[in-house]
């Protein structure tokens, strides 16, 4: 604000109410010389609601907003002449305390202001003329895009003097304003005076999120299913993760501080962390832990002027509770630099050490993922999936994840993150583990036990398996051994989806750790053989081991062709679920059809760069869909390991579980085409719509067969599948109810759901003619025609 001043050229420029009280007061007392009848009531409404928010900068030149600059600058012109004012008493002002249960909000001013508006939202003010009688009409001005405001009545007449109360609503409707401030102005106009104005500041808050999840688990991997509800709309639901973390653990040897009142100013008694936030940060975590001290305070900000000190005008947090244990947790952080202060206030009588835990959080593929349905309607429950996969933990370790919420793919956590506290309370016994060529995975493993469930398949053009393991400490590794064992895949798959133990007996290689470094194996030449690969683990050691484990093949023999085609366990051949394997130029596509835990049918993707040997592996995807446009979650890792045209291995780590099956291909190797304006025409494959995001199908379609499996939505865009098959030109669409890929083997249900038509013009384009009610506890009912259908994948040769 610049104005008067006592020294220099008579003028400054100074920030805050020390400028801004005498200005306003020098206001008033102009007003009330002019017209020497008013109250304070009709000062302070004229003042605000004629004011200008023209010129109002923050401190940073950027726009102010209400909660900078308030309503705006006097006008005292404008201020004179005003029409209306609020009128409001002081006993209301203090029955609106809310230590008493007031609700300062109520209070009839000019300001509306509401921290937490869901949907909409509605303030009621009272208006008195005192223009001598006049009518008076409504606008908004200033809002989002999508923001409704709306007043009642939207005109009205005043007498002499007279009053009316008016009913302002912010509809924050399909806005795509949640997680943000929504500033704006109602607008009051009359003929002959100035106009009024009300200044609106409303959150468009997008519901209440639990302040944190907690996962207690003894597994390297697995799943928890955690409701939420009376959210905002997500037309396009978005769920955005990261994690798991170990926090850092920082100790310094602090005095009390002499100058505790003030932890900025330096000196014994406090100790600086400084932070680098990204852009992708879900969870700035700050805590600090037991400490001998009697009482410990923490102090977070972020580093605006970038000097790489802290100071009071850059903090976010504090946290000064009368203990050592304090806590500051910032959600959603701006991207920048960050200083955490931890201050001994007062101590027990000597030096302490005080213990300092942080961890940044950011939204990225790490340990847990999170997944849920497409589109929520506003208000309704639902289910979010948290999984696991790869942790290492040992017993008693903590460590750190986070979700966001978001209403569309490109708000991610608007409308809030959830922290995620995973708690190691033990080591479970060891579960199937399929290892991927080319990948790191984790594990924990007991002091002095071993792991007999982890393998991987060699098949046919192999010539050498290196594999390595490694611990969190020189001590661990040298105590880490790893040992090999083989077993024919003919002796492998009786217990599928689950691994058969190894073999045991001799090890065909085995090593350990020396020197620090965790044991490496490396296996060619005659010794190496196709079969089923055991990786053994065993640590000697006493504690806990937190275990990297990897396997690496190459190849330099004959590679088995993909001709691109269906396939279905070998061991399980009942239950309703496969794979769909085929070549894209020079990429690998694989389509999975299976069920979710709750039984319900669920699809997943794979697409890579196609192998170098007869080992494929890829990311596995998850994909939901907001009715146009779809967005895809990593949810784990499939492989395809090739013995031969017809005989292949397909191994998974989904959800935190791992399963592995030998494949048969269905309806045989040979492509015999069906007939299509009188020529044989590749149908079989992959086909979908030209647009993106509206799925597609797997399909098989030879001179004596026809059947597809189509990868839908459903109304909540999740991903289900119908299986298709009869007729030569209307399909039967079939909704299958099974068992998850490594649940147990419960009875196959099917109900016919309706029609599918289908015209294949050539062996690139077709037409569907869709006509479904999806049933219970699925919803959905389309009635489609997709014209632009064209294949995907590789046509294959009519044999």
């Amino acid at each position: 604000i610049l104005g008067a001043w006592l020294n220099g050229n008579g003028f400054n420029t100074i920030s805050g109410t020390s400028m801004a009280s005498p200005h306003i007061a020098g206001a008033a007392a102009l007003l009330l010389s002019v017209n020497n009848n008013w109250t304070p009531s009709q000062i302070s409404s004229a003042l605000e609601m004629t004011s200008t928010a023209e010129l109002a900068n923050d401190f940073d030149n950027s726009i102010a907003t209400p909660h900078e600059r308030g309503a705006g600058r006097p006008r005292l012109a404008d201020a004179a002449n005003a029409g209306l004012y609020l009128n409001e008493t002081g006993a209301n002002f203090a029955n609106a305390n809310p230590n008493i249960g007031g609700n300062p909000g109520n209070l009839n001013l000019s300001g509306l202001l509401n921290p937490d508006c869901m949907g909409s939202c509605g303030f009621t003010r009272t208006v008195t003329d005192m223009a001598g009688g006049k009518s008076w009409t409504t606008s908004a001005s200033g809002f989002p895009a999508g923001v409704n405001v709306s007043v009642n009545p939207s005109s009205f007449t005043l007498g002499a003097g007279a009053s009316r109360q008016l009913t302002i609503t912010v509809d924050l409707g399909n806005a795509a304003v949640i997680g943000t401030w929504v500033y704006g102005d109602v607008i009051l106009s009359a003929t002959g005076v100035p106009d009024a104005k009300f200044t609106v500041a409303v959150f468009a808050s997008g519901g209440d999120l639990p302040t944190e999840w907690n996962i207690a688990t003894a597994a390297n991997g697995g799943f928890r299913q955690f409701a939420l509800s009376g959210l905002a709309d997500m037309p396009q639901a978005t769920y955005t993760s990261g994690g798991l973390v170990r926090p850092e653990l920082d100790t310094e040897i602090l005095a009390q501080d002499p100058s505790r009142d003030d932890p900025y100013d330096g000196g014994a008694g406090v100790m600086t962390k400084l932070l680098n936030v990204p852009g992708n940060a879900l969870w700035l975590h700050t805590e600090t832990l037991q400490s001998d001290a009697n009482d410990v305070d923490l102090f977070v900000g972020r580093d605006t002027n970038g000097d790489g000190q802290p100071e009071l005008a850059e903090e976010l947090c504090s946290s000064t509770t009368p203990e050592d244990l304090e806590l500051c947790d910032i959600l959603n952080p701006e991207p920048g630099n960050y200083w955490v202060v931890a201050q001994n206030w007062e101590s027990n009588g000597s030096n302490d050490p005080i213990n300092l835990e942080t961890a940044v959080i950011t939204a990225a593929t790490g340990s847990i993922n999170a997944t849920g349905p497409g589109i929520v309607r506003p208000g309704n429950a639902f289910d979010v999936q948290v999984a696991w996969n790869d942790v290492n933990a040992i017993d008693g370790e903590l460590l750190l994840g986070a979700v966001g919420i978001g209403t569309h793919a490109d708000r991610p956590g608007n409308i809030g993150v959830i922290p995620v506290y995973f708690h190691r309370n033990s080591i479970g016994s060891p579960q199937t583990l399929a290892l991927f060529d080319g990948h790191d995975q984790s594990l924990a493993l007991d002091g002095n036990s071993s792991h007999n469930l982890a393998f991987i398949d060699i098949p046919p053009g192999a010539d050498e398996l290196t594999i390595s393991a490694s611990a969190q400490s020189a001590g661990l590794n040298n105590g880490l051994g790893i040992e090999l064992r083989r077993m024919d895949f003919a002796s492998a798959f009786s217990s599928a989806p689950q691994a058969l133990p190894s073999p045991g007996g001799v090890a065909l290689a085995s090593a350990t750790g020396a020197g620090g470094n965790g044991p490496q194996l490396v296996v060619g030449g005659p010794t190496l053989q196709p079969g089923r690969w055991y990786v053994d683990l065993v640590n000697s050691s006493a504690e806990s081991a937190s275990v990297t484990l990897r396997a690496d093949v190459s190849f330099s023999g004959q590679t088995v062709p993909v001709k691109g085609q269906l396939w279905i366990s070998e061991n399980r051949p009942g239950i309703s679920q496969g794979i769909d394997y085929q070549t894209i130029s020079t990429s690998h596509g694989l389509l999975w059809y299976t069920f979710a835990n709750n039984h319900d049918p669920a699809w997943y993707l794979a697409a890579g760069t196609g192998p170098s040997g007869n080992i494929w592996n890829s990311e596995l995807l998850r994909f939901t869909n907001d009715g146009a446009n779809q967005q895809f979650e990593a949810v784990g890792r499939v492989s395809m390991t090739m013995l031969d045209t017809n005989d292949a291995i397909f191994s998974w780590n989904l959800f935190g579980a791992s399963g592995s099956e030998r494949m048969d291909i269905i309806a045989g190797e040979v492509n015999t085409c069906p007939t299509i304006n009188d020529q044989a025409t590749s149908v079989s494959g992959f086909w979908g719509k030209a647009q993106a995001g509206l799925g597609g199908a797997s399909v098989l379609f030879l001179d004596s067969a026809h059947a597809e499996i189509h990868y839908l939505f459903d109304a909540l865009g999740r991903p289900v599948w119908l299986q298709a098959a009869g007729g030569a030109t209307d399909l039967t669409l079939t909704q299958f109810s099974g068992n998850c890929p490594t649940c147990a083997n419960d009875p196959i249900s099917s109900q016919d759901v309706g029609l599918l038509g289908h015209d294949y013009q050539s062996e690139s384009a077709a037409q569907w003619d869709f006509d479904y009610q999806l049933e219970a506890p699925l919803s959905g009912d389309v009635d489609r025609v997709d014209n632009d259908v064209i294949k995907l994948s590789d046509v294959r040769v009519c044999e």
